[in-house]
Protein backbone atom coordinates (compact mmCIF):
# COMPACT_ATOMS: atom_id res chain seq x y z
CA UNK A 1 0.00 0.00 0.00
CA UNK A 2 1.62 3.23 -1.13
CA UNK A 3 0.43 6.34 0.65
CA UNK A 4 3.75 8.15 0.62
CA UNK A 5 2.41 10.86 -1.67
CA UNK A 6 -0.43 11.71 0.71
CA UNK A 7 0.25 14.10 3.52
CA UNK A 8 -2.84 15.41 5.26
CA UNK A 9 -6.51 14.45 5.41
CA UNK A 10 -8.54 17.38 6.76
CA UNK A 11 -11.79 15.55 6.02
CA UNK A 12 -10.92 13.27 8.92
CA UNK A 13 -10.12 15.92 11.50
CA UNK A 14 -13.21 14.82 13.43
CA UNK A 15 -12.73 11.72 15.56
CA UNK A 16 -16.26 10.62 14.76
CA UNK A 17 -15.59 10.68 11.00
CA UNK A 18 -12.42 8.64 11.46
CA UNK A 19 -14.33 5.99 13.36
CA UNK A 20 -16.84 5.56 10.55
CA UNK A 21 -14.07 4.40 8.17
CA UNK A 22 -13.43 1.12 9.99
CA UNK A 23 -15.22 -2.07 8.93
CA UNK A 24 -17.61 -3.77 11.34
CA UNK A 25 -15.32 -6.78 11.73
CA UNK A 26 -12.14 -5.56 13.41
CA UNK A 27 -10.10 -8.10 15.36
CA UNK A 28 -6.76 -6.35 15.72
CA UNK A 29 -4.83 -5.34 18.83
CA UNK A 30 -5.80 -1.67 18.66
CA UNK A 31 -9.52 -1.01 18.84
CA UNK A 32 -11.35 1.20 16.39
CA UNK A 33 -12.08 3.72 19.14
CA UNK A 34 -8.41 3.89 20.20
CA UNK A 35 -7.20 4.35 16.63
CA UNK A 36 -9.73 7.08 15.91
CA UNK A 37 -8.88 8.86 19.16
CA UNK A 38 -5.19 8.98 18.21
CA UNK A 39 -5.85 10.38 14.75
CA UNK A 40 -5.98 7.25 12.59
CA UNK A 41 -8.56 6.19 10.01
CA UNK A 42 -8.90 3.22 7.69
CA UNK A 43 -8.44 3.81 3.97
CA UNK A 44 -9.90 0.64 2.49
CA UNK A 45 -11.01 -1.47 5.43
CA UNK A 46 -7.70 -3.35 5.55
CA UNK A 47 -5.24 -3.56 8.44
CA UNK A 48 -3.52 -0.38 7.24
CA UNK A 49 -4.44 2.82 9.06
CA UNK A 50 -3.33 6.39 8.38
CA UNK A 51 -2.96 9.45 10.61
CA UNK A 52 -5.08 12.28 9.25
CA UNK A 53 -2.58 14.88 10.46
CA UNK A 54 0.86 13.61 9.42
CA UNK A 55 0.00 10.86 6.95
CA UNK A 56 1.81 8.15 8.93
CA UNK A 57 0.65 4.68 7.91
CA UNK A 58 0.73 1.71 10.29
CA UNK A 59 -0.11 -1.91 9.65
CA UNK A 60 -1.97 -2.93 12.80
CA UNK A 61 -1.76 -6.58 11.78
CA UNK A 62 1.99 -6.54 12.50
CA UNK A 63 2.68 -7.54 16.09
CA UNK A 64 4.18 -4.64 18.03
CA UNK A 65 4.56 -4.49 21.80
CA UNK A 66 4.64 -0.69 21.88
CA UNK A 67 1.48 1.23 22.57
CA UNK A 68 -0.14 3.08 19.70
CA UNK A 69 1.00 6.41 21.15
CA UNK A 70 4.62 5.23 21.40
CA UNK A 71 4.58 3.99 17.81
CA UNK A 72 3.16 7.28 16.62
CA UNK A 73 5.69 9.34 18.57
CA UNK A 74 8.63 7.19 17.42
CA UNK A 75 7.78 7.20 13.73
CA UNK A 76 6.39 10.71 13.45
CA UNK A 77 7.58 12.79 16.44
CA UNK A 78 6.58 16.12 14.91
CA UNK A 79 2.98 15.12 14.20
CA UNK A 80 0.56 17.53 15.81
CA UNK A 81 -1.36 14.60 17.30
CA UNK A 82 1.84 13.65 19.16
CA UNK A 83 3.08 17.09 20.18
CA UNK A 84 -0.34 18.39 21.13
CA UNK A 85 0.09 21.48 18.95
CA UNK A 86 -3.00 20.62 16.97
CA UNK A 87 -5.69 23.14 16.17
CA UNK A 88 -7.91 21.13 13.85
CA UNK A 89 -8.44 17.77 15.57
CA UNK A 90 -12.00 17.57 16.88
CA UNK A 91 -12.22 14.93 19.63
CA UNK A 92 -15.44 13.45 20.87
CA UNK A 93 -16.83 14.71 24.18
CA UNK A 94 -16.30 12.15 26.92
CA UNK A 95 -19.76 12.20 28.39
CA UNK A 96 -22.00 10.52 25.86
CA UNK A 97 -25.48 11.96 25.49
CA UNK A 98 -27.55 9.27 23.84
CA UNK A 99 -30.19 11.81 23.00
CA UNK A 100 -27.82 12.57 20.11
CA UNK A 101 -28.18 10.16 17.18
CA UNK A 102 -24.49 10.79 16.48
CA UNK A 103 -23.48 9.46 19.89
CA UNK A 104 -25.74 6.45 19.50
CA UNK A 105 -24.23 5.67 16.11
CA UNK A 106 -20.71 6.02 17.50
CA UNK A 107 -21.48 3.45 20.20
CA UNK A 108 -22.03 0.87 17.43
CA UNK A 109 -19.23 1.97 15.11
CA UNK A 110 -16.57 2.01 17.82
CA UNK A 111 -17.35 -1.48 19.11
CA UNK A 112 -17.57 -5.00 17.75
CA UNK A 113 -21.31 -5.17 17.15
CA UNK A 114 -21.90 -8.77 16.00
CA UNK A 115 -25.45 -8.75 14.67
CA UNK A 116 -26.57 -8.49 10.99
CA UNK A 117 -28.57 -5.30 11.42
CA UNK A 118 -27.93 -1.85 9.96
CA UNK A 119 -26.37 0.18 12.79
CA UNK A 120 -27.39 3.46 11.16
CA UNK A 121 -31.01 2.35 11.36
CA UNK A 122 -30.58 1.28 14.98
CA UNK A 123 -29.18 4.68 15.96
CA UNK A 124 -31.90 6.49 14.02
CA UNK A 125 -34.59 4.56 15.89
CA UNK A 126 -33.23 5.38 19.34
CA UNK A 127 -30.82 2.53 20.04
CA UNK A 128 -27.25 2.70 21.33
CA UNK A 129 -24.90 -0.19 22.04
CA UNK A 130 -24.07 -1.03 25.66
CA UNK A 131 -20.81 -2.99 25.43
CA UNK A 132 -20.95 -4.03 29.07
CA UNK A 133 -24.38 -5.62 28.66
CA UNK A 134 -23.81 -6.51 25.00
CA UNK A 135 -27.26 -5.20 24.25
CA UNK A 136 -28.88 -2.58 22.05
CA UNK A 137 -30.68 -0.13 24.33
CA UNK A 138 -33.24 2.59 23.69
CA UNK A 139 -32.15 5.88 25.24
CA UNK A 140 -35.76 6.81 26.08
CA UNK A 141 -37.58 3.67 27.31
CA UNK A 142 -34.46 1.65 28.27
CA UNK A 143 -35.59 -1.33 26.16
CA UNK A 144 -32.72 -3.81 25.77
CA UNK A 145 -32.43 -6.23 22.86
CA UNK A 146 -29.61 -8.72 23.21
CA UNK A 147 -29.60 -10.34 19.77
CA UNK A 148 -30.81 -9.70 16.26
CA UNK A 149 -31.40 -11.94 13.24
CA UNK A 150 -31.14 -11.30 9.54
CA UNK A 151 -34.14 -9.30 8.36
CA UNK A 152 -35.02 -7.77 11.75
CA UNK A 153 -36.23 -4.19 11.59
CA UNK A 154 -35.11 -1.88 14.39
CA UNK A 155 -38.37 0.05 14.11
CA UNK A 156 -40.65 -2.99 14.21
CA UNK A 157 -38.72 -4.66 17.03
CA UNK A 158 -38.92 -1.43 19.02
CA UNK A 159 -42.69 -1.28 18.59
CA UNK A 160 -43.11 -4.98 19.38
CA UNK A 161 -41.28 -4.97 22.71
CA UNK A 162 -41.93 -1.41 23.86
CA UNK A 163 -45.10 -0.11 22.19
CA UNK A 164 -45.53 2.72 24.68
CA UNK A 165 -42.07 4.24 24.21
CA UNK A 166 -42.50 7.99 23.71
CA UNK A 167 -39.69 8.10 21.17
CA UNK A 168 -41.25 5.33 19.09
CA UNK A 169 -44.81 6.71 19.29
CA UNK A 170 -44.19 10.25 18.13
CA UNK A 171 -41.03 11.70 19.57
CA UNK A 172 -43.18 14.29 21.35
CA UNK A 173 -41.56 15.49 24.54
CA UNK A 174 -38.37 13.55 23.74
CA UNK A 175 -35.13 15.46 23.26
CA UNK A 176 -33.75 13.55 20.28
CA UNK A 177 -31.12 15.25 18.12
CA UNK A 178 -30.95 13.75 14.60
CA UNK A 179 -27.66 13.23 12.81
CA UNK A 180 -26.24 16.51 11.51
CA UNK A 181 -28.24 18.74 13.85
CA UNK A 182 -25.76 18.81 16.74
CA UNK A 183 -24.96 22.51 16.32
CA UNK A 184 -28.56 23.69 15.99
CA UNK A 185 -30.70 25.38 18.66
CA UNK A 186 -32.15 21.95 19.48
CA UNK A 187 -28.69 20.42 19.93
CA UNK A 188 -27.53 23.25 22.15
CA UNK A 189 -30.72 23.03 24.19
CA UNK A 190 -30.18 19.31 24.81
CA UNK A 191 -26.60 19.93 25.90
CA UNK A 192 -27.66 22.69 28.27
CA UNK A 193 -30.39 20.58 29.85
CA UNK A 194 -28.04 17.61 30.20
CA UNK A 195 -25.37 19.63 31.98
CA UNK A 196 -27.54 22.00 34.00
CA UNK A 197 -26.78 24.90 31.69
CA UNK A 198 -23.00 24.73 31.90
CA UNK A 199 -20.75 25.69 29.01
CA UNK A 200 -20.12 23.10 26.30
CA UNK A 201 -16.88 23.78 24.40
CA UNK A 202 -17.44 22.73 20.79
CA UNK A 203 -13.75 22.25 19.99
CA UNK A 204 -10.86 21.29 22.22
CA UNK A 205 -7.32 20.58 21.04
CA UNK A 206 -5.20 17.78 22.48
CA UNK A 207 -2.57 19.09 24.84
CA UNK A 208 0.48 17.23 26.09
CA UNK A 209 2.24 18.96 28.97
CA UNK A 210 5.47 16.97 28.75
CA UNK A 211 6.52 13.67 27.21
CA UNK A 212 7.51 10.96 29.72
CA UNK A 213 11.14 10.08 30.44
CA UNK A 214 10.36 6.34 30.38
CA UNK A 215 7.46 5.90 27.92
CA UNK A 216 7.48 2.09 28.14
CA UNK A 217 5.67 2.43 31.48
CA UNK A 218 3.15 5.04 30.41
CA UNK A 219 0.33 2.51 30.63
CA UNK A 220 -0.86 1.77 34.17
CA UNK A 221 -1.17 -1.96 33.42
CA UNK A 222 2.51 -2.11 32.40
CA UNK A 223 3.57 -0.39 35.61
CA UNK A 224 1.40 -2.72 37.66
CA UNK A 225 2.91 -5.77 35.94
CA UNK A 226 6.40 -4.66 37.01
CA UNK A 227 5.46 -5.25 40.68
CA UNK A 228 5.25 -9.04 40.32
CA UNK A 229 8.32 -9.37 42.59
CA UNK A 230 7.49 -6.46 44.92
CA UNK A 231 8.30 -7.44 48.55
CA UNK A 232 5.14 -8.73 50.22
CA UNK A 233 6.22 -7.11 53.50
CA UNK A 234 5.85 -3.60 52.10
CA UNK A 235 2.76 -1.70 53.20
CA UNK A 236 2.57 0.24 49.94
CA UNK A 237 0.57 -1.86 47.53
CA UNK A 238 1.43 -2.22 43.82
CA UNK A 239 -1.89 -0.70 42.75
CA UNK A 240 -1.42 2.58 44.60
CA UNK A 241 2.23 2.82 43.54
CA UNK A 242 1.28 2.28 39.90
CA UNK A 243 -1.52 4.85 40.22
CA UNK A 244 1.07 7.34 41.48
CA UNK A 245 3.14 6.83 38.33
CA UNK A 246 5.72 4.39 39.68
CA UNK A 247 7.03 1.10 38.31
CA UNK A 248 9.22 -1.37 40.21
CA UNK A 249 12.94 -1.53 39.37
CA UNK A 250 13.39 -4.98 41.01
CA UNK A 251 16.02 -3.48 43.34
CA UNK A 252 15.02 -3.53 47.01
CA UNK A 253 12.05 -1.18 47.44
CA UNK A 254 13.21 1.27 44.76
CA UNK A 255 10.45 2.49 42.47
CA UNK A 256 10.74 4.97 39.64
CA UNK A 257 8.34 7.46 38.05
CA UNK A 258 7.87 6.89 34.34
CA UNK A 259 7.13 10.59 33.75
CA UNK A 260 9.94 12.47 35.51
CA UNK A 261 12.36 9.54 35.96
CA UNK A 262 12.72 10.18 39.70
CA UNK A 263 13.08 7.24 42.09
CA UNK A 264 12.06 6.65 45.70
CA UNK A 265 13.18 4.01 48.19
CA UNK A 266 13.36 3.26 51.95
CA UNK A 267 9.58 3.53 52.27
CA UNK A 268 8.15 4.03 55.76
CA UNK A 269 4.99 2.41 57.09
CA UNK A 270 2.97 5.64 56.87
CA UNK A 271 4.32 6.85 53.52
CA UNK A 272 1.64 7.53 50.90
CA UNK A 273 2.91 7.17 47.31
CA UNK A 274 1.17 10.26 45.93
CA UNK A 275 2.29 12.47 48.79
CA UNK A 276 5.89 11.27 48.67
CA UNK A 277 5.92 11.76 44.91
CA UNK A 278 4.85 15.36 45.42
CA UNK A 279 7.35 16.01 48.19
CA UNK A 280 10.39 14.57 46.42
CA UNK A 281 9.63 15.70 42.88
CA UNK A 282 7.28 18.71 43.05
CA UNK A 283 8.04 19.66 39.45
CA UNK A 284 7.04 16.27 38.02
CA UNK A 285 4.40 16.95 35.33
CA UNK A 286 2.60 13.75 36.29
CA UNK A 287 2.13 14.90 39.86
CA UNK A 288 0.95 18.33 38.77
CA UNK A 289 -1.47 16.75 36.34
CA UNK A 290 -2.72 13.80 38.33
CA UNK A 291 -2.74 14.82 42.00
CA UNK A 292 -5.99 13.41 43.35
CA UNK A 293 -7.18 16.61 44.98
CA UNK A 294 -6.08 20.21 45.16
CA UNK A 295 -5.82 19.77 48.93
CA UNK A 296 -2.72 17.64 48.50
CA UNK A 297 -0.28 20.50 48.99
CA UNK A 298 -2.00 21.56 52.20
CA UNK A 299 -2.22 17.96 53.40
CA UNK A 300 1.53 17.60 52.94
CA UNK A 301 2.07 20.33 55.52
CA UNK A 302 0.28 18.16 58.07
CA UNK A 303 2.02 14.88 57.20
CA UNK A 304 3.43 13.00 60.18
CA UNK A 305 7.20 12.88 60.60
CA UNK A 306 8.68 10.65 57.93
CA UNK A 307 11.90 10.00 56.08
CA UNK A 308 12.28 8.80 52.55
CA UNK A 309 15.10 8.77 50.03
CA UNK A 310 14.56 10.44 46.67
CA UNK A 311 16.84 9.68 43.76
CA UNK A 312 16.76 12.00 40.76
CA UNK A 313 18.51 9.37 38.64
CA UNK A 314 18.07 5.83 40.02
CA UNK A 315 20.80 4.53 37.74
CA UNK A 316 23.51 6.76 39.24
CA UNK A 317 25.65 6.04 42.37
CA UNK A 318 24.20 6.17 45.85
CA UNK A 319 25.81 9.54 46.61
CA UNK A 320 23.17 11.10 44.36
CA UNK A 321 20.54 10.35 47.00
CA UNK A 322 18.90 13.21 48.87
CA UNK A 323 17.01 12.83 52.13
CA UNK A 324 13.91 14.86 52.88
CA UNK A 325 12.29 15.15 56.29
CA UNK A 326 8.95 16.66 57.19
CA UNK A 327 7.94 17.35 60.75
CA UNK A 328 4.53 17.58 62.35
CA UNK A 329 4.49 21.36 62.05
CA UNK A 330 4.79 21.23 58.32
CA UNK A 331 8.28 22.76 57.96
CA UNK A 332 10.09 20.96 55.21
CA UNK A 333 13.79 20.71 54.51
CA UNK A 334 13.10 19.79 50.92
CA UNK A 335 14.13 22.10 48.12
CA UNK A 336 12.81 24.07 46.48
CA UNK A 337 10.42 25.80 48.88
CA UNK A 338 8.02 24.27 51.32
CA UNK A 339 4.78 24.08 49.36
CA UNK A 340 3.27 27.38 50.51
CA UNK A 341 -0.47 27.70 50.49
CA UNK A 342 -0.34 30.09 47.54
CA UNK A 343 0.87 27.19 45.39
CA UNK A 344 -2.53 25.62 45.83
CA UNK A 345 -4.10 28.59 44.07
CA UNK A 346 -1.89 28.30 40.99
CA UNK A 347 -2.82 26.62 37.72
CA UNK A 348 -1.13 23.21 37.66
CA UNK A 349 -0.41 23.50 33.93
CA UNK A 350 1.28 26.91 33.55
CA UNK A 351 2.10 27.34 37.28
CA UNK A 352 1.75 31.11 36.97
CA UNK A 353 -1.91 32.11 36.86
CA UNK A 354 -4.64 31.59 39.45
CA UNK A 355 -7.08 28.71 39.25
CA UNK A 356 -10.40 29.62 37.71
CA UNK A 357 -11.99 26.67 35.90
CA UNK A 358 -14.11 23.80 37.25
CA UNK A 359 -14.39 20.73 35.02
CA UNK A 360 -17.68 18.88 34.75
CA UNK A 361 -18.94 16.43 35.76
CA UNK A 362 -15.99 15.65 38.08
CA UNK A 363 -16.03 19.18 39.63
CA UNK A 364 -12.24 19.46 39.95
CA UNK A 365 -10.59 22.88 39.83
CA UNK A 366 -7.00 22.66 38.59
CA UNK A 367 -6.33 25.10 35.73
CA UNK A 368 -6.63 28.76 34.85
CA UNK A 369 -9.07 29.96 32.15
CA UNK A 370 -6.24 30.28 29.62
CA UNK A 371 -5.00 26.68 29.96
CA UNK A 372 -8.37 24.91 30.18
CA UNK A 373 -9.21 25.07 26.44
CA UNK A 374 -5.98 23.18 25.65
CA UNK A 375 -7.07 20.11 27.61
CA UNK A 376 -9.35 17.23 26.72
CA UNK A 377 -9.42 15.53 30.12
CA UNK A 378 -9.39 16.56 33.76
CA UNK A 379 -5.75 16.75 34.93
CA UNK A 380 -6.71 15.47 38.39
CA UNK A 381 -8.80 12.35 37.81
CA UNK A 382 -7.79 11.76 34.17
CA UNK A 383 -11.41 11.42 33.03
CA UNK A 384 -12.43 13.35 29.94
CA UNK A 385 -14.55 16.34 30.88
CA UNK A 386 -17.76 17.18 29.06
CA UNK A 387 -17.92 20.84 30.01
CA UNK A 388 -16.25 23.43 32.18
CA UNK A 389 -17.39 26.53 33.99
CA UNK A 390 -15.63 29.71 35.16
CA UNK A 391 -15.22 29.86 38.92
CA UNK A 392 -13.48 32.11 41.43
CA UNK A 393 -11.45 31.32 44.53
CA UNK A 394 -12.40 33.07 47.77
Amino acid sequence: MDLSSLHRYPNYQEEFNRCTTFPRQWDFRYSKAELAEHGFFSVDGSSWVVCFSCGLEINVQVDNRDSLLVQHATKSPLCSMVTGNNSINVPLPHKTIYKFEKDRLYSFLSSHFPWPVDVYSLAKHGFFYDQRKRSSCCFECQLQIGSWTQGDSSESEHSKYSPNCRFYLSGEGVENVPLGQEDTPLGRQVVQSSFAGETWPSRRAIHVVERPKIPNYRESKDRLASFSTWPASMKQRPGELADAGFFYTSRGDLVQCYQCGGGLKFWGLEDVPWEQHAIAFPECPLFRALAKTLKTFLDLKRTKSTTIVAIQNPNRPEEQETKFEIDDEGDSSMAPGGGEEKEVRLCKVCLTKELGIVFLPCAHMVTCPECAPQLTSCPICRSKFSAYVRSFLP
